[in-house]
């Protein structure tokens, strides 16, 4: 074969050499470029699971939260009921098994789920309280004040809990001694209610409180003639079979100014009959105001605290 023949064939080999190494590389950069996309995906993947991880374990309480309780229940001769309520985590940490107040001697009863947020859930359990209950008021004023309670959870521990204020009253009226007797009462979910009595003989109104302690004041609104209780002038003498209308409004606390709370107010209203005896009776309101999403990720952010 002649030089002139063989000159074009090497050229043609290194064409096709060169292109397949042409080809090689960019079969190659592709592989590349492949391999960083999925280890980028992969990386945000990573970094996506991470973040959803610390931001729930971020949204965990270290334990159930009790909020402070300023309620007041009334003992009579016969059955009453009062809650206490908590919010637990739904997913780990402790679980509230049983609730016990010492000074009553009692156990709650049941665990009612009350509400649910995201994250956690807010439940209730219920205590019975009768007439055999009036011997543990044992001081002049036949008051009771509960500031702790004992908590059980479901590791086999237990604790003392700060609960705020649960107030237990006995109303030991006889049947002659009644001055006003409730014709209806309701609430609504916008925080207002009603409570309408009737005068049952003659008396003059001497005197109207509210169980809240006073720092509660701007949350509780109660009304009566139209204008707030605390700005009537007493006596007020009213006649047998007047109706009277308390109308109230609970106002949605602030959970980092006012703190987590759970509140109903008691109203004693104290009559003078006219033989001159005195008359203590007490109405009861209803408070359906609930703390939105956002109050509760803001008391879990804040580790369950917020005073």
């Amino acid at each position: 074969m002649s030089e002139d023949n063989v000159t074009p064939i090497i050229i043609k080999l290194g064409r096709k050499y060169e292109l397949k190494k042409k080809n090689n590389l960019i079969q190659t950069s592709k592989k590349h470029k492949t391999t960083l996309m999925w280890s980028g995906l992969f990386l945000i993947l990573l970094i996506f699971w991470a973040g959803n991880l610390l931001y729930y374990n971020s949204m965990q309480l270290a334990k159930p939260v009790f909020p402070a309780h300023y309620m007041t229940t009334t003992i009579y001769n016969g059955t009453n009921f009062f809650e206490i309520t908590w919010l637990e985590n739904k997913g780990p940490g402790k679980k509230v098994n049983e609730i016990e107040i010492e000074q009553l001697n009692k156990i709650g009863s049941g665990k009612k789920e009350r509400d649910s947020y995201k994250y956690q859930t807010m439940y209730s359990t219920y205590f019975e309280i009768t007439e055999q209950d009036k011997k543990i008021l044992k001081d002049p004023e036949r008051e009771l004040i509960v500031r702790n309670i004992k908590v059980y959870y479901d590791d086999g521990t237990s604790e003392l809990v700060n609960i705020g204020e649960l107030i237990f009253r006995a109303d030991d009226s006889a049947p002659n001694n009644v001055v006003i007797d409730m014709r209806q009462s309701g609430a609504s979910t916008d925080g207002t209610g009603l409570y309408q009595v009737e005068m049952m003989q003659n008396a003059a109104m001497e005197k109207v409180e509210s169980s809240l302690p006073d720092k509660l004041d701007h949350l509780f609104e109660l009304k009566l003639y139209g204008k707030s209780y605390d700005s009537l002038t007493y006596p007020r003498y009213e006649k047998k079979g007047n109706l009277l209308s308390f109308k109230y409004e609970y106002f949605q606390p602030d959970i980092l100014k006012d703190g987590f709370i759970n509140m109903e107010a008691a109203v004693m209203i104290q009559f003078r009959k006219s033989d001159g005896t005195k008359v203590n009776q007490f109405i009861s309101t209803n408070n359906n105001l609930y703390y939105s999403e956002k109050d509760i990720k803001t008391l879990v952010r804040n580790g369950g605290v917020t005073q």
